[in-house]
């Protein structure tokens, strides 16, 4: 009850921040990271995400944890590889729907090299066509001190969250 509370919570400031963009088209990207694994950052960002398409937001949560990402375990998907990523259109989105307004992205398997991916023009036009199409784009991260690839993907989040945990951090 009081992991609801706190998300009920997170989601009141998150919508103050934004305000009503209701006829903003763009959607706005949530970036969780934690310093290091087990801080419950992926717990968080599942059900963070889930919560808020519960208040009728169109919410996109997507595993972007390249390296150790399992957010697909708990969505009953199966990752996909880069070119599934870069063919997702108009055509196909609904592949990706987990529940109502809840959508969900898998982590990329076999995926080269992340770095040049999060920097591709691929990766960015993919990345506007998720704000076009999505109320919240959630990402869930590796952890900030493990790989490179979430200090990129911090820069371009309209808001980022670390998560920290009580003895561990």
């Amino acid at each position: 009850e009081r992991f609801s509370q706190s998300l009920g919570s997170l989601i009141v400031n998150v919508k103050n921040k934004f305000g009503d963009h209701e006829n903003d088209k763009a959607g706005k990207i949530i970036l969780f990271t934690s310093p290091t694994p087990k801080n419950g950052k992926s717990f968080v960002t599942r059900n963070f995400a889930k919560k808020l398409a519960k208040i009728d937001k169109k919410v996109l949560l997507f595993d972007s944890d390249f390296k150790r990402g399992d957010q697909n375990e708990h969505f009953d998907f199966s990752k996909i590889t880069i070119k599934d990523f870069n063919n997702i259109s108009d055509e196909n989105i609904e592949a990706f729907k987990a529940d109502d307004n809840f959508y969900f992205i898998p982590k990329i398997s076999r995926l080269g090299s992340s770095f040049q991916f999060v920097y591709s023009a691929e990766f960015n036009q993919k990345l506007d066509y998720f704000r076009r199409y999505f109320d919240y784009i959630v990402i869930d991260t590796s952890p900030i001190l493990s790989v490179s690839d979430t200090s990129m993907l911090l820069t371009l989040a309209d808001m980022n969250i670390y998560l920290a945990r009580h003895e561990l951090t």
